[in-house]
């Protein structure tokens, strides 16, 4: 009976893990991010910009947040179209959070319904809610979104970047980026 070297098991199961980890990270520049969430109380828009800069430091991620966008002047509706437009986003994460104004992305979210189609934008809409958010709070249009869209909770922003780049790298494995190892 052949003996099992648990140590060279070991070692090529950690090979495996840096190479996919490699692509993981090489990848991460043809991902686009646009982080979406409540902008009221100002403080809320201060967690999001500093999600975004941390996301910035730790992965190549394309991040967008609208409100650092100043070239378009014009109205609402029709900044956010022309961000879709030029940007082309993988991903709309909607970030939920205890204090800020739980209607707040409630236009976006239907405007992309509207503009993609509720069959295509489901799967680009992944939510990040914060626990102790009790749900009902939420409009009975997001809860149906929130049902059938992937969702992380989070506790901190540590939680929170982490579910971001999860979702990341989900979508760099849904669009072929990432090679079986």
């Amino acid at each position: 009976m052949k003996k099992l070297d648990f140590q060279a098991i070991i070692a090529e199961l950690e090979k495996k893990a840096k190479e996919f980890q490699e692509q993981l990270e090489g990848n991460e520049s043809k991902i686009t991010l646009f982080l979406l969430g409540s902008s009221y109380p100002k403080a809320e828009l201060e967690k999001r910009k500093q999600v975004a800069k941390e996301l910035g430091e730790k992965t190549k991620f394309n991040i967008i947040l609208m409100e650092e966008l100043h070239e378009w002047t014009l109205h609402f509706s029709k900044k956010f179209k022309g961000i879709i437009d030029k940007f082309m986003p993988d991903l709309y994460i909607i970030i939920f959070t205890k204090n800020g104004h739980k209607s707040g992305v409630t236009f976006e979210i239907g405007f992309l319904c509207g503009f993609f189609g509720y069959d295509v934008i489901v799967n680009k809409l992944h939510f990040c809610i914060e626990e102790g958010i009790e749900m009902k709070v939420l409009t009975e249009y997001i809860q149906e979104i929130i049902s059938e869209a992937k969702i992380h909770f989070f506790s901190d922003n540590k939680t929170l970047i982490n579910s971001i780049i999860h979702f990341g790298h989900d979508k760099e494995k849904v669009l072929g980026y990432i090679q079986e190892i």
